[in-house]
């Protein structure tokens, strides 16, 4: 799939078709045109998620066995992957560039020194080849070709710059073009053709007609509205087209979950340890330590090697008492203070361990700069299921009866897979009183 020229986007975006909508590679010729056809009712489809399925589990086993330092073995599985995908290229149809990106992979890693970089360099060939297959699988009318959720996810790149200069017309002006190109295709749903034409008249209408933030962000919910539907197919909400306030929860209890003050104890203890990017060969490093009742996460988070996350996962005493004290919340509210002098972009990670390693339900938690210690409260609802940065269903799916690990993460990548607009490579810091159950 080729890339698309962001420097351009904002000034030569087409009237009816988004970039790269004619660009897509077409591997099924006799079945592109038959709208309906399901993911797993063909051979090809089915070599395919298997393929996938494949890839998806040895990264998972890789991340998990690498933490000892067993690199011969992480090697050896990701060889072995690589060498089936390739032999069953036929099949899958796999595009000549991915062949070559697998095969590149294996050559580096064999004149590679360093049994590190051997492996990172068989990691980061299955990782793109996993995410471009990830990309092609995930229209609505054709769930193999539609480039829409990556063209969104570019504009939306594109307008953190933007928004970065403090100027809102250009960024009003490059949704504007966004949005009104997705009128025109058939490849969205009614549904959501819908959502994009509220949007566009919320936008020009006299109520909000002089508030461009409220313009600027009912145009970007329907952009993600659109983006959401074309990733998760039958697994979205409509979002409110112009912005309203939240309604506070109701809170009838609070419990302490996890506590670094010594003020108060809880039936759990827990046991810290740092998970970062250097699984997957990446530079991030961090650490956690507790000081003056407070656990501080801090270290230095870095994009090197397409790493970029760091993060300390709580380890309970007991798994079963874990699981029984999260299935009657509706929420966990996190004591939290940022401890630099810019925005920071945290998210809690409820961690299931026994269905592969990167299994994660996360919610974001977003701090300003210097901020006192505040408490952030995360609804059950609002946690998306991830695993590799892939969301993997709708928001608020939690099975809490597989969450094994609470976790604090810092990352380039939003909770929903996004582009994180506030990541910055460098030092991070941030300090937690308690973690508690909301009921």
């Amino acid at each position: 799939m080729k890339s698309i020229n962001m420097a351009a986007l904002d000034s030569n975006l087409p009237e009816n078709v988004l970039p790269g909508e004619q660009e897509s590679v077409n591997f099924t010729d006799e079945m592109a045109d038959k709208p309906g056809v399901s993911f797993h009712s063909n051979p090809q489809d089915r070599a395919v998620l298997k393929m996938m399925t494949a890839i998806r589990s040895t990264l998972s086993c890789v991340s998990k066995i690498s933490v000892s330092g067993k690199l011969t073995m992480c090697e050896k599985l990701l060889k072995n992957t690589i060498q089936n995908a390739i032999r069953d290229k036929k099949v899958t149809r796999m595009p000549q560039h991915l062949i070559e990106m697998l095969e590149e992979g294996v050559s580096k890693s064999e004149s590679s020194e360093e049994k590190a970089d051997a492996v990172w360099y068989l990691r980061s060939a299955l990782d793109s080849v996993y995410d471009e297959y990830v990309d092609m699988y995930c229209g609505v009318k054709n769930p193999r070709f539609n480039p829409i959720h990556k063209t969104i996810s570019n504009v939306i790149s594109l307008a953190i710059a933007i928004q970065g200069k403090n100027n809102l017309q250009p960024l009003k002006d490059l949704y504007l073009k966004t949005v009104s190109s997705l009128q025109e295709l058939d490849t969205i749903s009614d549904e959501a053709k819908k959502v994009v034409c509220q949007a566009l008249e919320a936008a020009k209408s006299e109520s909000i007609g002089s508030d461009a933030p409220a313009q600027v962000k009912c145009l970007r919910e329907a952009l993600d509205f659109v983006y959401n539907e074309v990733r998760l197919p039958e697994l979205h909400d409509k979002p409110s087209v112009v912005a309203k306030t939240a309604e506070k929860p109701k809170i009838e209890k609070e419990e302490i979950l996890i506590d670094f003050t010594g003020e108060r104890v809880s039936s759990l203890t827990f046991t810290p340890k740092v998970f970062n990017d250097t699984v997957m060969g990446g530079k991030s490093e961090s650490e956690f330590t507790v000081h003056n009742g407070e656990g501080i996460f801090n270290g230095t988070v870095s994009a090197v090697r397409d790493g970029g996350f760091a993060s300390v996962k709580f380890h309970p005493s007991d798994v079963k008492e874990l699981q029984k004290a999260l299935s009657n919340c509706i929420g966990l509210k996190c004591v939290v203070k940022n401890l630099t002098d810019k925005v920071q972009r945290f998210k809690l990670q409820l961690t299931s361990l026994n269905r592969m390693r990167a299994f994660n339900y996360q919610s974001e938690i977003v701090l300003p700069p210097s901020c006192d210690f505040t408490p952030v409260f995360l609804h059950i609802s609002t946690f998306w299921p991830t695993m590799f940065g892939h969301v993997l269903a709708n928001q608020g799916t939690v099975d809490v009866s597989t969450v094994d690990v609470v976790g604090i993460i810092v990352s380039r990548l939003t909770d929903n897979g996004k582009p994180n607009p506030d990541f910055r490579e460098g030092q991070f810091a941030i300090a937690i009183k308690c973690i508690k159950l909301v009921r």
